[in-house]
């Protein structure tokens, strides 16, 4: 009788390591997001004081 694969730890090894590849770019990915996000709204943020400067000559 065979063993089940999941049964085997190198292949629970795989996939717990899988998992936390995955889990880390996931993270990495979102920080990225909220950074830009961020920025952009910096960048706006910025731009809206540079007109109302310019507009209260």
């Amino acid at each position: 009788m065979s063993r089940h694969p999941l049964r085997n730890p190198q292949r629970m090894q795989y996939l717990f390591l899988a998992l936390a590849v995955v889990w880390t770019i996931t993270l990495l990915y979102v920080v990225f997001l909220i950074n830009k996000q961020k920025q952009l709204e910096t960048l706006i943020h910025e731009l809206q004081q540079r007109q109302d400067w310019q507009s209260g000559d």
